[in-house]
């Protein structure tokens, strides 16, 4: 086998054309029959004479980034600390933990209570700035839980539209959303989904991400509390398609930093020749280790990709909404297989722990007998006595009790309890039930 160039063989040659060596006769002759060559005799001596003009030299020192002078200064080999920490989950999880056991340390009562609160939020923005003949009632936490178990639903079960789950005149492609929520129910939450308020002052609207940059955070925080990673961590790109309109500027960086391995220290990967055939090229250390450890990324975008919600939305935060949502799912489940071990009951994979988690997200019920119930989600059972009782928005008593002392601020509402005239979301008011009646 051959050895692979690696450039030092190559020599320089500088290369000469002198203009009185060309026959241009020989050359008129050999270009007469071309399409490229014009035809009239004077503008064909002018095109001639152009191909035997020097070019004009680019200064290559005016472009930015031909940096070439690249300097070692105090350099001194870093010292390799060893990994400390004790990988994989860092919270108790029963070894039998269902699958919405685990995704609720994720995706817990805060953050469902915000999706909920700022949905409702905007639904009232927006139906009193364009007033609606539709009728829409304030989503309750539980119908929040439905609407986002059916989209995972979606996910697996994919058809061409929204709509084409809840078809009922053709026996073989029906499905039982219909007994989960009305598919008008759906349309309008996903309507008026929301998770910031766009009126709000206290939001850093310069970042390009802030329609969700609380979301983004808040997961982020609750991944790191959930599961410690090993040692070798892979960073790398996700993408996420869009069809539409975005100012968002796409980095693919082509380099890579490292403040872990010594820049002389070498490694080896495998590279596939012309012919199918491997070889070894050595190459630097972090290059080796990067190849070793790199499919983390690949293999969450491959598994995720496989049940990802992806009906269409004009609403660029919500492709990267449900994307999180995808991950947070596989992250899950993750944490549910390392906690399980040899005991973790689901030995097919991902797909069957993800319909466990829409079913139990969709009915009130463990997702196993779920097939037995007839009944579909149902809200709070004093939700009748929640109704609309102000003009102008207070805030939630419920909510004022839960995030004292903290620097959440409560929201406002124009719902409350009619008996106590206490202004309360429709989510909060089973709580304030059980505490006062």
């Amino acid at each position: 086998m051959d050895d692979l160039s690696d450039g030092s063989d190559i020599e320089d040659v500088e290369y000469s054309f002198n203009e009185s060596s060309v026959n241009k006769n020989e050359l008129e002759d050999e270009l007469e029959d071309s399409d490229d060559v014009p035809a009239d005799p004077l503008a064909r001596d002018q095109w001639m004479r152009g191909m035997f003009e020097e070019e004009e030299e680019v200064d290559l020192g005016e472009f930015v980034g031909f940096q070439d002078e690249w300097k070692m200064g105090s350099y001194h080999p870093c010292r390799k600390r060893e990994f400390s920490r004790k990988p994989g989950v860092k919270i108790y999880l029963p070894d039998d933990a269902t699958p919405l056991l685990v995704f609720s340390k994720m995706f817990t009562e805060e953050l469902w209570l915000r999706l909920v609160t700022e949905t409702n939020l905007y639904a009232e923005q927006s139906r009193n700035e364009t007033p609606s003949s539709s009728k829409w009632t304030p989503v309750t936490m539980t119908e929040m839980k439905t609407f986002i178990g059916l989209c995972v639903a979606m996910g697996i079960l994919q058809l061409p539209a929204r709509r084409d789950h809840w078809r009922q005149k053709k026996w073989l492609f029906q499905t039982n959303f219909p007994e989960a929520m009305a598919r008008d129910r759906f349309a309008m939450i996903w309507r008026y989904l929301h998770l910031q308020d766009n009126q709000a002052n206290d939001v850093d609207r310069s970042d390009k991400l802030w329609k969700l940059r609380w979301f983004l955070n808040y997961l982020t925080s609750q991944f790191q509390s959930l599961y410690e990673v090993n040692g070798y961590v892979t960073v790398d790109e996700s993408m996420v398609k869009f069809k539409g309109r975005l100012a968002f500027c796409q980095y693919l960086p082509l380099m890579v930093l490292s403040n872990y391995h010594d820049p002389t220290e070498k490694g080896s990967v495998r590279r596939r020749r012309q012919g199918g055939t491997q070889t070894a090229v050595v190459v630097p250390a972090c290059l080796s280790d990067y190849q070793k450890y790199m499919k983390g990324v690949d293999l969450l975008d491959q598994m995720i990709g496989y049940y990802q919600f992806q009906h269409r939305s004009k609403k660029w935060w919500r492709r990267l909404f449900f994307f999180f949502l995808a991950a947070g799912c596989y992250n899950a489940y993750v944490a549910a297989r390392c906690a399980g071990g040899n005991t973790f009951k689901y030995k097919s994979g991902y797909k069957d722990w993800l319909e466990d988690l829409a079913q139990e997200l969709v009915t009130p019920v463990t997702a196993r007998s779920a097939p037995q119930c007839s009944s579909g989600p149902v809200g709070a059972t004093s939700e009748d006595d929640c109704e609309k009782i102000f003009e102008k928005r207070k805030v939630c008593r419920e909510c004022a009790l839960s995030r004292s002392g903290t620097d959440v601020r409560a929201r406002a509402t124009v719902y409350g309890c009619r008996q106590c005239n206490e202004a309360l979301h429709i989510e909060c008011f089973g709580k304030h039930v059980r505490r006062h009646h």
